[in-house]
């Protein structure tokens, strides 16, 4: 098991050598650095990368024996990419990262929604419409699982998020309203 394990890692440190940076370690837990990702260094995670670093991580950690919990339901590449490049940003990849694992369903704030589940046109930014459609379809999949539906009332509205008054909620709009509502983030 331990062998498996520092194989994973001297891997990792070979291809960041072999590339030419000193890249951060991966954790075994919790959000990896944005340079364990992006492999060649070039500023950029592309689907391989995203896809080579997440199957090489979930190795290591059966290998360790650790659960992958919220391994099912952790963003795709897709998701992610909310400006539809085809390649992750840092504040892409920063903004879908929650908590000990990935996105939605991982850790503190696990029920909290990501930009992408209510950007669903995927132009870029929310409009009041969007929003409505997204919350409603989430309140209604988590009631029908029998989640406890506390707070509704007090949920925020469209207003509430667009902090600039444009009509829109834009990516940084959306993630600084949730930075609020994290545990520790008032």
């Amino acid at each position: 098991m331990g062998v498996l394990i520092k194989t994973f890692s001297l891997a990792l440190l070979a291809a960041a050598l072999s590339a030419g940076v000193a890249a951060q370690p991966a954790p075994m837990r919790g959000p990896a650095p944005f340079s364990a990702y992006d492999s060649n260094a070039d500023g950029v995670v592309t689907p391989a990368e995203f896809a080579a670093f997440r199957a090489a991580r979930q190795a290591a950690q059966a290998a360790a024996g650790m659960p992958m919990y919220g391994a099912a339901t952790a963003p795709s590449f897709e998701a992610l990419d909310v400006d539809r490049d085809g390649t992750l940003s840092p504040a892409e990849l920063q903004a879908g990262q929650r908590g000990p694992g990935m996105g939605p369903g991982a850790g503190m704030g696990r029920n909290m929604p990501g930009f992408a589940d209510y950007d669903l046109n995927g132009d870029g930014q929310i409009s009041a419409d969007e929003f409505d459609e997204a919350r409603t379809a989430r309140v209604t999949g988590r009631a029908a699982q029998g989640a406890m539906m506390r707070g509704l009332a007090d949920a925020p509205s469209f207003a509430d998020i667009d902090s600039d008054g444009d009509g829109a909620i834009s990516a940084a709009e959306f993630e600084a309203h949730q930075q609020l509502r994290r545990p520790g983030g008032r």
